[in-house]
């Protein structure tokens, strides 16, 4: 993803990575029919704001799909539940590619005052698979 507001700045990794021929994406929300995907880019790709400000490709950007997701949040709990901001993009998304049994990962990156005991989930609530901050990484059993 692409950092935004107060989420963890993703930035210098990502810039690393694209250094170190890694291919990268980002999430691309298609106004006409709300559906997310992801789009290939490269670091120094201009980007376009959506409709909720967050920066994205270009919908003649390649589409692809990544083998380790990471994934910002407003919240987790010690189970890999995560808050986001409520629109269900990602819990849709990650719920269609596991009907294709392709394998992949996703990592939730936050700050560790994020945390909190328990988070109410509803059935298409998807669970991560580990969760980073800037107290280390918290792999989900």
């Amino acid at each position: 993803y692409y950092s935004i507001n107060f989420e963890l700045d993703l930035k210098i990794l990502n810039a690393l990575l694209f250094k170190k021929k890694i291919s990268l994406s980002l999430p691309f929300i298609h106004n006409e029919n709300n559906i997310m995907e992801f789009k290939k880019w490269n670091f120094d790709d201009a980007l376009q704001l959506n409709r909720y400000g967050i920066p994205q490709n270009f919908m003649n950007a390649k589409s692809m799909t990544p083998d380790i997701f990471l994934v910002p949040l407003l919240a987790f709990d010690k189970c890999g539940n995560r808050l986001g901001y409520g629109s269900g993009y990602y819990d849709k998304y990650f719920n269609m590619l596991n009907k294709t049994k392709k394998r992949f990962k996703t990592i939730g990156i936050g700050f560790s005052f994020q945390k909190i005991d328990q988070l109410k989930t509803l059935k298409t609530d998807f669970c991560l698979d580990a969760i980073f901050t800037e107290k280390g990484f918290l792999n989900i059993q």
